[in-house]
């Protein structure tokens, strides 16, 4: 069963808010078949991600990842936020860490 607009949409714009917009830039897109969630890394702007929400085989409702893996259920969104935030969050180098010579 396909959820209607606003069961998409509700999460998407709850976990949108979730992010913190100094890091990241999170808005909900709408007119394609599903609507979904646009992150963007503001510290590493390739970084980049489109999540949807659609049900699993349970018919629970979740976030899924472009690549068809769920990204956690739609009932925790501080979780869903935690996820994503690390996937596309910049790799930091620990402080006093030698640089590795460019090619």
């Amino acid at each position: 069963m396909t959820p209607s607009p606003s069961e998409t949409i509700e999460p998407l714009a709850a976990l949108a808010r979730a992010f913190d917009p100094e890091r990241f830039s999170a808005r909900v897109v709408r007119g394609y078949a599903r609507p979904f969630l646009r992150v963007i890394s503001l510290e590493a702007t390739s970084l980049t991600e489109r999540i949807t929400v659609r049900p699993d085989e349970s018919g629970t409702p979740y976030f899924w990842w472009s690549w068809n893996e769920r990204v956690g259920p739609v009932r925790d969104i501080p979780g869903a936020a935690r996820k994503i935030t690390t996937v596309l969050g910049p790799v930091r180098r620990a402080a006093g860490a030698a640089e590795e010579p460019r090619p």
